[in-house]
């Protein structure tokens, strides 16, 4: 913890809150802090220093960006904002997204882009070569064998059985 008392910012202040409801074992809507029987002090904190110590070693881990604006720690540095939700993070050595979902998600949105590349590319055509390959290939054969199909494509020849 730094040694030097600041106030919290509005983002910190909703971000403790949001722990200490949802997060804290000791808290309870009804009764707030059981330990103490009374209102928990978290939740009318204006000013960093003191802290529950359950709060500090249970629930504020599950905030890692908090835990270091808090700290006074210099992680501003290795501070990362997901591409995709915007969401910032702590990364775990060179993690790109916050979560596998987003990583799913860009590397969906990068094929699609690359794709689209290709295609401008090669204006629409597929290459003759690439044809021929689908056409020996045997899970073509197989599956259209003895259906005398024709693509669309006028570069396909005509599959016989």
């Amino acid at each position: 913890m730094s040694t030097d008392s600041r106030e919290l910012t509005r983002r910190e202040r909703a971000a403790i809150r949001r722990l200490v409801t949802g997060m804290c074992a000791n808290y309870d809507p009804e009764y707030g802090c059981l330990p103490l029987d009374c209102e928990c002090y978290m939740l009318n904190k204006w000013w960093t220093g003191a802290d529950c110590k359950y709060f500090q070693k249970a629930v504020l881990p599950l905030d890692p960006v908090l835990e270091a604006d808090l700290a006074g720690t210099p992680a501003v540095l290795s501070r990362k904002t997901c591409p995709v939700c915007g969401a910032v993070y702590l990364p775990v050595t060179s993690q790109v997204y916050c979560s596998e979902a987003c990583r799913r998600k860009g590397k969906r949105e990068a094929d699609r882009r690359r794709q689209q590349r290709h295609r401008r590319k090669t204006g629409g055509k597929v290459s003759r070569s690439l044809l021929e390959k689908a056409l020996i290939s045997g899970a073509f054969r197989l599956r259209f064998q003895g259906k005398g199909i024709y693509a669309s494509c006028p570069h396909f020849l005509r599959v016989t059985a």
